[in-house]
């Protein structure tokens, strides 16, 4: 028991915190060179430095069992009260209904000292019937509206799309095409693919084969099957994050809401360094997590998806969520372009990710950014 004990703790203190990747001068330097470069303006760099200077990025962490709690006080001394408000009843809606999700809102104001497990109790106790049914149709058909023609997913990668092919011409001087990726050996792997269906939407919207399609994950994540059968090419990441794939293997890689999940994030980006060819292209999908409310939201939408998805999905091998919780680090878009930027990955543009409505407000900040790799 001792020794099992040790070597859990010596695997926490392996996990990079924030000021292990994000070094406070070296970072505030880098905000100071984007404005000369007229790429940033005083006032943003104010806004984007507070979170380091204010120390933003710690609040309580999931085991805590108190995130809930901590959000609503701290709304109670933040001039955005109600917008803050709102973004928690968007992460409500979009596991439960309108009505319900009003009844539960309603209810954590008034019992604002309890904890987040209780508060999950709370939420399961007094659920209606059918409206577990309605999370599932929140998750899996990606819309909440039927009269949507388009599935959000499908909405967001064909406007990434139009930003690759721009990307894409301006790198190589030619176009990227559907034609040309049945004829070329283009090749494209999804890190932290878990069951593949965003691979194989991304694949399908861009018209990259699946011959040329890869993908990777670690053995234990989700509720994903163990066998992990899928009709692209897959391998397990290895031990340290290594990636059992060559040295400038891949054209294109993406990672979508994965590194925010990573233990030892610097070893993987080495290794997306490494596998990724001579002006190949990365794709982010993250969050923009500027304040600690906004951290508190996300994480939240991850205790929820577990509590209210994954417990439903996968009841034989479903672990408290709260006592079990994943490495969640979260970070803005100019904190992800000073990390990227040290392993050759230059910035090249990004956009907030919309819902099947354009414009239309996501509650966790999600956001995508292109980067091209640099080394020679």
């Amino acid at each position: 028991m001792k020794k099992m004990k040790k070597e859990m703790k010596n695997e926490i203190s392996n996990i990079e915190n924030y000021e292990d990747i994000i070094i406070k001068d070296d970072y505030i330097n880098y905000l100071q060179s984007l404005i000369q470069q007229n790429n940033l303006t005083i006032c943003e760099s104010k806004i984007y430095q507070s979170k380091i200077n204010k120390k933003e990025y710690l609040y309580p962490s999931v085991s805590s069992n108190q995130q809930i709690k901590t959000f609503f006080e701290k709304i109670r001394r933040n001039k955005k009260k109600y917008y803050y408000m709102y973004k928690f009843y968007l992460l409500l809606i979009h596991f439960f209904s309108d009505s319900y999700s009003k009844e539960i809102l309603k209810q954590l104001q008034k019992n604002i000292n309890l904890s987040d497990k209780q508060y999950i109790d709370f939420i399961t106790k007094n659920m209606k019937k059918g409206e577990r049914a309605g999370i599932y149709g929140n998750i899996t058909n990606n819309s909440n509206n039927s009269n949507n023609k388009c599935p959000s997913k499908e909405f967001e990668f064909q406007h990434i799309f139009l930003d690759f092919k721009k990307i894409y011409k301006e790198i190589y001087h030619k176009p990227f095409t559907k034609k040309n990726m049945n004829q070329s050996n283009f090749t494209y792997l999804d890190i932290g693919c878990g069951n593949g269906n965003k691979t194989k939407l991304l694949a399908n919207t861009f018209g990259i084969p699946l011959s040329h399609v890869y993908g990777t994950d670690i053995e234990n994540w989700g509720p994903y099957s163990k066998t992990k059968k899928f009709n692209f090419h897959f391998r397990f990441i290895q031990k340290n994050n290594l990636l059992d794939f060559e040295e400038n293997q891949f054209d294109f890689i993406s990672c979508f809401f994965t590194l925010h999940h990573v233990d030892k994030l610097s070893l993987l980006l080495n290794e997306i360094k490494r596998i990724l060819k001579p002006n190949g292209i990365l794709l982010i999908i993250e969050h923009d997590a500027i304040h600690s409310l906004d951290s508190i939201i996300i994480d939240l939408q991850h205790t929820f998806y577990s509590y209210f998805v994954d417990k439903y999905k996968n009841p034989k091998n479903y672990k408290n969520y709260i006592q079990y919780p994943t490495t969640n680090r979260y970070l803005n878009k100019y904190e992800w372009n000073y990390l990227l930027q040290k392993y050759d990955l230059k910035y090249i543009t990004s956009h907030s990710l919309y819902d099947n409505t354009p414009y239309e407000t996501i509650y966790d900040n999600q956001y995508y950014a292109f980067y091209q790799n640099i080394k020679s």
